[in-house]
């Protein structure tokens, strides 16, 4: 027991596969194709903290960045909360430039209108592509 006699549970090479098997099939489902993303399999003292997205400033303006899966849970390893933690993760993603973009104290409102058009742009290509919805 670690962490003031918590239980500690820990996340597998299996574990992690299917993290990033279900991380990239919504990467390809949002069409992400332009970002660059590192999967890690690393600790994080953060026990509650079960993935991350980890970026800064210029790899996410280069679009950029690591998500991973925490080694160390401090609940039981489940596939479903795998899939459902990646799935997470992406849409952290999917939303960190805008984020970004509203962190700035100077930002140019221009930059922030496109980057939510980027975002509904993928949405409708989730949702309407090849649905015959249009």
């Amino acid at each position: 027991m670690e962490d003031n006699d918590r239980e500690v549970f820990e996340t597998t090479n299996e574990h992690f596969t299917l993290f990033k098997d279900e991380a990239q099939y919504w990467i390809a489902k949002f069409g992400l194709f332009d970002w660059d993303i590192e999967f890690k399999h690393e600790p994080n003292e953060e026990l509650s903290m079960l993935a991350w997205c980890a970026y800064d400033n210029d790899s996410c303006i280069n679009r950029y960045c690591q998500i991973g899966l925490n080694q160390t849970w401090a609940m039981e390893v489940e596939d479903h909360v795998v899939k459902q933690v990646a799935f997470h993760e992406v849409l952290e993603v999917l939303l960190l430039r805008i984020g970004y973009i509203a962190k700035l104290r100077d930002f140019n409102e221009a930059d922030l209108i496109e980057e939510i058009h980027v975002i509904i742009r993928r949405f409708e290509n989730t949702v309407f592509k090849d649905s015959g919805r249009v």
